[in-house]
């Protein structure tokens, strides 16, 4: 995190006082059982929680690991005994779950352990326990040192919204039930000097100390960095957090990877910050600058419920309005092959559950699947852009289509449901042996369980492939959160049995090894639906 912290915001105090280098300039940190299991090989970096050093482990091994080491400093009036149980527990499950997503934009945690302040090697003894987080060593510059000052270009425009899409595919996979094994979590301080520049990965973000789970509730230490944090945390820096903190700061990192700039915080200067957006995408030779600019910013709004709530959607959505007009013409006539191949696709029915076929015929097809939560509408620039591909398909757009696997097209997040729902949507071809089935799962109960519902519905139309399911929503849940996942799955005769049977427990431990291509979270209200069958 920065220095520049928000009056509201609990600080931390400084850390221990590090003794004078050794002449090697080495120093060394570990657990009680082995307190120099880690030499620290420089000077290390301050941050608003602690220091982070280049490290590096030996062990028994013939030559050194390289580790990054992270000494926390304690929250202003811990007690003596900081760090708790509790507090490593915390961090230990945030090991466990970065370990479980294996996500590559986001750095993974390797080791947590409470020892001593840094010292010489041999002379560690009697002083005050400090916490250690060691993470893998991600080489390369912050986002911020990188690009401070270096606004897009036509020569780096196609690197940057790469840049921004690694952030929205990291978040989301924080963010995701499903990926998480019903335990989505925050990142909570996403900030360009939180972001590494990777020669391979692309963006990595690191700095995951803060990371705390969705459902965590009050915050006692309320840590931010005032530039990236949506308006709702700055009234209220200790009240509980939602995704929709983490998507402004997406936003706000997003414009910092386009202007080079800081966003303005300030809503009487938004208006310049659009315009001086607009102005730069169209200098990098963008299609629909003021259109990509509109988008952006978008997450920058100050109602939390008006934010794009599908973060791959909009980064994808984002690539596709600012790429360079030339390149989308391209783009567009290339995928007119794929629009045959998909009207072509045909269906097969087994049991209750409907799987689409891959005949191999449409290579444009093929590993088109990527994870995203909902849909999207294009505007009008888009439209005018495909002009030639929609009138051979009928009104189907290929770019929409294949930017995503599937989508719910007749509910949006935030919507109201009733105690029963006809839902539909679209989806592209899958792979032979998968299928598609929706879940309900409830956000706000005890109940983890995700409700599956097969399509009874799914046939392949002039606008791509359509489906059409229902779910339902008992007495119990009024006025509480739903997500409805759109998955992606293997088709077994377990799964047809499960659903033969209705046996829930079963569905949603075979849903939950699947992948979520489309979600909405809705709310249920206490109204009759007659029509739902």
């Amino acid at each position: 995190m920065t220095e520049n912290r928000d009056v509201d915001e609990q600080v931390t105090i400084g850390g221990p006082v590090l003794p004078p280098a050794a002449s090697d300039g080495a120093l060394y940190v570990g657990p009680p059982d082995d307190p120099d299991r880690y030499e620290l090989r420089d000077g290390g970096t301050r941050g608003g929680e602690g220091r982070t050093w280049r490290a590096s482990y030996r062990g028994g091994l013939n030559s050194p690991l390289v580790e990054a080491v992270k000494m926390l400093f304690p929250p202003e009036g811990s007690a003596a005994a900081w760090p708790t149980e509790a507090d490593l527990r915390h961090w230990h499950d945030n090991a466990a779950l970065l370990r479980h997503l294996a996500q590559p934009h986001v750095v993974q945690l390797h080791d947590i352990f409470a020892g001593e302040a840094p010292h010489r090697k041999g002379a560690a003894g009697g002083g005050r326990s400090v916490a250690y987080l060691t993470m893998e060593w991600v080489e390369g510059p912050t986002l911020a040192a990188h690009l401070r000052g270096i606004p897009v270009t036509a020569a780096t425009l196609a690197e940057r919204l790469q840049y921004i899409e690694h952030i929205a595919t990291a978040v989301a996979s924080l963010h995701s039930h499903t990926r998480s094994a019903g335990n989505p979590v925050l990142h909570r301080d996403l900030t360009p000097a939180n972001c590494i520049v990777h020669a391979t990965r692309g963006i990595v973000l690191i700095d995951i100390s803060g990371m705390r789970l969705v459902d965590d509730g009050f915050d006692p230490l309320g840590r931010h960095t005032p530039g990236y944090t949506a308006p709702e945390v700055l009234r209220a820096p200790h009240q509980a957090r939602y995704p929709s903190s983490d998507l402004y700061a997406v936003g706000a990192v997003a414009t910092f990877v386009l202007t080079g700039q800081d966003p303005e915080v300030d809503a009487q200067r938004q208006s310049s910050q659009r315009e001086r957006l607009s102005a730069l995408l169209r200098e990098a030779g963008s299609g629909s600058a003021e259109a990509a600019a509109r988008h952006l910013l978008a997450m920058l709004n100050p109602d939390p419920a008006e934010r794009p709530g599908d973060v791959l959607v909009w980064s994808q959505t984002l690539t596709r309005l600012a790429a360079p007009a030339s390149r989308r013409r391209s783009r567009a006539r290339s995928l007119l092959a794929g629009v045959a191949g998909v009207l072509a696709a045909g269906l097969a029915v087994a049991g209750g559950v409907y799987a689409l076929q891959n005949d191999g015929s449409s290579p444009a097809t093929r590993g088109a699947i990527k994870a995203t939560t909902g849909p999207t509408s294009p505007t009008s620039s888009t439209n005018d852009a495909l002009g030639p591909v929609r009138a051979a398909s009928a009104g189907f757009s290929p770019v929409d289509f294949y930017s995503t696997s599937g989508r719910i097209t007749s509910l949006r997040t935030g919507d109201k449901v009733r105690d029963c729902e006809r839902i539909t949507g679209t989806a592209a071809e899958l792979a032979p042996g998968q299928t598609l089935v929706l879940t309900q799962h409830g956000l706000d109960g005890g109940d983890n369980l995700r409700y599956v519902q097969v399509m009874y519905e799914f046939q392949q139309a002039k606008n791509g492939s359509t489906w059409r399911s229902a779910q339902f929503f008992n007495d119990g849940a009024i006025g509480k959160r739903a997500l409805l996942e759109l998955i992606e799955l293997p088709y077994t005769p377990a799964l047809v049995a499960a659903d033969d049977s209705h046996d829930y427990k079963t569905s949603s431990a075979l849903a939950a090894k699947g992948k979520v291509i489309a979600a909405v979270t809705v709310v249920h209200v206490k109204k009759r639906n007659p029509d739902c069958v």
